[in-house]
């Protein structure tokens, strides 16, 4: 296995933020308080549809949609459906997977049809970020690391990351997506250019 691990600028490159909005769900207070850490959704958590607004622009292989909702394409979610992401689809809702959630674009008003997304939730967790020899975030004591689009982020994962999912998030980053080495170049040689990938230092 090569010794290559990745951070994507999901979280902090502006040009993925779409004019898009999304319909809220029946639990639309448990949606936002879990979304921006990654806690597992239950069934009826997930956001029921996104919608065009007046500035909307079409939606490419992956944007961000009121800050803390991501949506790709389908031939993102079929790249990423042949990885590790994490507890298997079987065991239900409310675990610790990547989950590619179906969900249709409408039109403003709200009824016509006009494309199909997924819904890319990541709640597959690695403690492997070693915050002292890390750079290029906010830093506040006690508190996760904040990646910015102001910064170039230098982030230290511990060997320990090479194993499991490969796509994750860390309990120690406040926003920020993990990849795997193989994860990224099955991504670049599907031709997907959306998302931009800076590699991570990797310790003992």
């Amino acid at each position: 296995m090569k010794r290559q691990l990745w951070l994507g600028d999901c979280h902090t490159n502006l040009k993925h933020i779409a004019a898009v909005r999304y319909e809220y769900p029946d639990d639309h207070r448990g949606f936002l308080s879990k979304a921006l850490t990654g806690v597992p959704l239950g069934a009826n958590e997930y956001p029921k549809f996104l919608y065009q607004t007046d500035r909307s622009k079409p939606i490419r292989d992956f944007r961000v949609v009121s800050n803390d909702v991501h949506v790709v394409s389908v031939r993102l979610a079929d790249v990423l459906r042949q990885f590790d992401l994490g507890e298997p689809p079987e065991l239900g809702p409310g675990r610790r997977r990547v989950e590619l959630y179906p969900i249709e674009l409408r039109a403003a008003d709200k009824t016509t049809h006009i494309d199909d997304y997924i819904m890319l939730y990541v709640a597959t967790e690695k403690d492997s970020f070693v915050r002292e020899l890390s750079a290029g975030f906010l830093k506040q004591s006690n508190a996760p690391a904040v990646l910015t689009s102001a910064h170039d982020p230098e982030l230290a994962l511990t060997s320990a990351a090479l194993d499991g999912p490969d796509l994750w998030r860390e309990p120690g980053v406040a926003n920020g997506y993990f990849f795997s080495d193989r994860l990224v170049s099955a991504i670049r040689e599907a031709g997907i250019r959306d998302i931009g990938f800076t590699p991570c230092l990797i310790t003992e």
